[in-house]
């Protein structure tokens, strides 16, 4: 009974990498022009000042907002929101 189960434990191991990975789905890499899109949004952002000391995260907010509509999504679905408790 014991060997049956190490024999067991062993197989499902074994076996249960190659069957995950037979229906995991297949990466593609970015294109050229998502790979700029990518670059130019992390550089806007590192770019406006966020600190708390002098910066403001709205700013942030906005220029994200902005490029959230100009990509197509709907107003009621890009809403900014302001922390009251500041």
């Amino acid at each position: 009974m014991r060997s049956r189960f190490a024999t067991l434990a062993v197989f499902t191991s074994l076996a249960a990498p190659i069957a995950l990975a037979q229906n995991a789905p297949t990466w593609t890499p970015p294109d050229a022009a998502t790979k700029a899109l990518a670059l130019d949004i992390y550089r806007q952002l590192i770019n406006t000042n966020t600190t708390d000391s002098v910066g403001n995260v709205t700013t942030a907010s906005k220029e994200m907002q902005a490029r959230f509509l100009a990509a197509g999504w709907p107003a009621e679905g890009v809403r900014l929101e302001a922390d009251s408790r500041s």
